[in-house]
Formats: structure tokens, C-alpha cells, sequence
């Protein structure tokens, strides 16, 4: 709703047997009122000049403090009176009775009684609190933080888990009016990757795919293995390093022979090249190599001379 900054608020009489203090005319201005010695407010003490140029309420009364009669009874934090909320005075020898709201102990005396003392009639008691419920400590979790110290009606208690652990069930959990906390004692678990695929030719090997559990990658044999031969699963569930391949091994060309020829041209592990001089000419070396797992030939190419 848009409000005329420059609206006003009629201007307030003051009640009869009392006065009225006002701050201003203008839209959130207020009105305070109060009453002579020897009378009682009945109504609102404040008032407030509103969006639509009128006070808040209604015109409060100063009324004659009757010897015989007793004023509204006084206020207990977090707690209420059996006395009826409209009634404005009470004749001596009322009682009135404290019940304090949901998630609040009583301590003290929870009642109230309108005596004569001094000429005039007043209240006596209570003298009560209520004190919020305790619902004793929530409890700690394994591999986890509990944030919070107060254990009282509408407290509120967190559970943080610790790196490489997530937490299962609600991290909250409050202090309700029955003194039992809400929910059940979440958990803290490892988190899990996803299962490590085979690379191709190859196996990958672990026993766990929790936070912190080992991979360990092998190839066949005729394979060797590019990449990390291990990783390890982190906080964020992933597998740490980049995911290693299966690479054939093979051996160089075994380069220029003079005077001869190979026989066997397949240059992968195991494999077996013959070496073979023109006619007419002698071999000085060997007449063979083969392919090894490092990747270099068994023995250097022979000469024909």
C-alpha cells in the first residue's frame, strides 16, 4: 500500500483524568497516554498514526482506583492467568491461577489473590517463572561435529560430518515442548565412489570404493599400463588422477640392415625377427632378436659383410 508522506492524524483529546503525549501528526508518529495519580489505564497505552490518516486502537480510559477493586493481574513471562482477558477490575479476594505455555516449567507459587493493603487493593503473587524445559544432551555422532551447546526448549543443535564422510538423516535437531529432541541422531558415512572400470586388455582391483580405498590397474600380458598404476577415492567421490590405459607393447623397427634381410615382420612382445645375409656374404652377430617387455629388441642387428 502507498503511503501520502504528507498525511495526517487528527489531533487526539486527552482521556478525562489523564493526558496524552504525542510525537507528531504524521504517518508512524505515536501517542502515548497516561493517567493521574488515583486512576488506571483501561485500554491501549499506545496508539499509532497509520497509512490511512488514523490512529491505532481505540481511545483509551483513566479510571478511578476503587479501594475495593483490583486492576488487571500482572504478566508472567511465558505463562498465562484463568482471569478473563476482557475484564478490567476484580473484587478483593479474587484468585487467579498461572499455567505456564508448552516447554516451560514452573518454579515458584502460581497464583495470585486481590487483597486490601493500605487502603487500596492489590494484587499478592505470583511469585512464579517458567523456566524453558531441558531436553538433556542430543547426543555425538562417529566421524562428525555437533554445533551447539544449549539444550533447552527451542534450542537448536547441528551435526557437521568430517572430510571424506557425508552425513545421513537430518543435521538438525531441536529441543521441542515435550523435553524430547525432534528426529533421530543422524550418521556419518564414507562416502563412495563409482565403481573403477576395466581398462580395455587390462583388470582394475580394489576391495572397497569408499572415501580413501585403493584401485590398483594391471594389463594383460603383451600390454603395459599408461597412467597412474593406482588411485585413491577422494572427499568429492571421485577417483583421484586421470584413469590409466591399456598400451600393446611393441618394439622399433629394428632399423636399416645392409647386406641382408629380416624374416618376420611383426615387431609386438614375444616376437621373433631372423636376420639373413645376402649370398655371398658372412653374418658377425646373432641371427635372431626378439621383442621384450621393455620394448627394445634382444640383440642388435648383426652385420653382412
Amino acid at each position: 500500500m502507498d503511503v501520502n508522506e504528507y498525511l495526517h492524524c487528527d489531533e487526539l483529546p486527552s482521556p478525562e483524568n489523564g493526558a496524552v503525549k504525542v510525537t507528531g501528526e504524521m504517518f508512524g508518529d505515536t501517542a502515548t497516554y497516561t493517567c493521574r495519580e488515583g486512576y488506571w489505564l483501561s485500554g491501549n497505552r499506545e496508539r499509532v498514526c497509520q497509512g490511512d490518516a488514523t490512529w491505532s486502537g481505540k481511545q483509551p480510559e483513566c479510571r478511578l482506583k476503587i479501594g475495593s477493586m483490583c486492576t488487571p493481574p500482572p504478566q508472567v513471562p511465558y505463562a498465562r492467568h484463568s482471569a478473563p482477558l476482557d475484564k478490567d477490575d476484580f473484587p478483593t479476594d479474587s484468585m487467579v491461577q498461572y499455567t505456564c505455555f508448552p516447554g516451560y516449567n514452573p518454579k515458584g507459587f502460581p497464583r495470585a489473590k486481590c487483597l486490601q493493603y493500605n487502603g487500596t487493593a492489590q494484587w499478592f503473587g505470583p511469585d512464579l517463572r517458567c523456566l524453558p524445559r531441558s531436553c538433556g544432551p542430543p547426543g555425538d555422532i562417529e566421524h562428525g561435529l555437533r554445533e551447539g551447546d544449549t539444550f533447552t526448549f527451542t534450542s537448536r543443535v547441528t551435526y557437521n560430518c568430517s572430510e571424506g564422510f557425508e552425513i545421513i538423516g537430518r543435521p538438525y535437531r531441536y529441543c521441542q515442548s515435550n523435553g524430547q529432541w525432534s528426529g533421530q541422531l543422524p550418521e556419518c558415512r564414507p562416502v563412495q565412489c563409482d565403481k573403477p572400470a576395466n581398462p580395455q586388455n587390462g583388470r582394475a582391483h580394489y576391495t572397497s570404493v569408499s572415501y580413501n580405498s585403493v584401485v590398483n590397474y594391471e594389463c594383460r600380458f603383451g600390454f603395459k599400463l599408461v597412467g597412474p598404476a593406482t588411485r585413491t577415492c577422494n572427499a568429492s567421490k571421485q577417483w583421484d588422477g586421470i584413469e590409466p590405459f591399456c598400451e600393446e607393447i611393441k618394439c622399433e623397427d629394428p632399423g636399416p640392415f645392409y647386406n641382408g634381410y629380416f624374416e618376420g615382420r611383426s615387431y609386438s612382445l614375444g616376437s621373433t625377427v631372423f636376420f639373413r645375409c645376402f649370398e655371398g656374404m658372412k653374418m658377425e652377430g646373432a641371427r635372431s632378436a626378439t621383442c621384450l617387455q621393455n620394448g627394445n629388441w634382444s640383440n642388435p642387428i648383426p652385420k653382412c659383410l
